[in-house]
This record gives C-alpha cells, structure tokens and sequence, in this order.
C-alpha cells in the first residue's frame, strides 16, 4: 500500500485544487516509483496519520505477523530497499516445517 495525503500544492509550490493534485500525484508515482503502480493508492490524512507517515515517501514495511521491520523516512534506492528486504524473504525455521 502507499497512502498519501493531499497538501494543496504541485510541483514548485504552485497552489493546486484537489483533482490537479491528484493528478500531479499520481504523475509523482509514475515518474519515481513506477514499481508502485499496481498497488493501492489511499489519498487521505487520516491514511498518513494510521500509518505513521512523516514525510513522502515514508516506507513501511510489516512482516506477516503485522510486526514493523522497516520505518524509513525519506527515499532509498531501489537496491537499499532490496537489500532491506532480502532477509525477510528468507522463511523462518517455523514456517519451513509447515
């Protein structure tokens, strides 16, 4: 998931009704993280708030116990995330029995 919120603006700072926002944000994605295009994209304050966002982009990342294992603030690369993300991947002695 990558929820966002609205701030009334555009790119340099323009002042931006709703549905422009919208769409600048949604140029933001394409342009900088095309690898989130197929996931939700919640616009809401009440989103940012839920999931702790501190700044854009702030990735999350929740194992599937619902324990948080990463909270970055800010960007990283593709590789630091994959390098983040790699030991998660790994099953854990519990779930290779199963």
């Amino acid at each position: 998931m990558a929820p966002t919120q609205r701030f009334g603006y555009v790119a340099g700072g323009a002042p931006a009704g709703p549905d422009e926002e919208l769409r600048y944000i949604r140029q933001v994605r394409d342009t900088y993280y095309g690898f989130l295009a197929d996931l939700a994209v919640p616009v809401s304050e009440a989103n940012h708030k839920l999931y702790g966002v501190s700044s854009t982009p702030t990735l999350v990342v929740v194992d599937r116990q619902g324990i948080v294992k990463l909270y970055h603030p800010g960007r990283m690369t593709m590789e630091e995330l994959e390098q983040q993300l790699r030991p998660l991947l790994v099953p854990s002695s519990a779930e290779a029995r199963n």
